[in-house]
């Protein structure tokens, strides 16, 4: 997905995507950024990453609630 940084307001770059989409996104995300800029923006799912997190957050449930 591509988005287009369409202008800032305080702290966020207002940005658009391909689909017309608007995204805020923190300016210091974007460091040197200025309107006009296109960036490439991969969202890819990450199911290894969830399966650690889902086991850190057993682990510490199970710290939380031994006897």
């Amino acid at each position: 997905m591509k988005i287009t940084v369409d202008r800032f307001e305080g702290k966020y770059a207002v940005c658009l995507t391909d689909g017309g989409i608007h995204l805020d996104i923190p300016s210091v995300l974007l460091e040197g950024a200025s309107e006009g800029d296109v960036y490439d923006m991969e969202l890819k799912k990450l199911p290894e990453e969830r399966k650690k997190r889902h086991a850190s957050i057993e682990e510490k449930a199970k710290k939380l609630w031994a006897d």
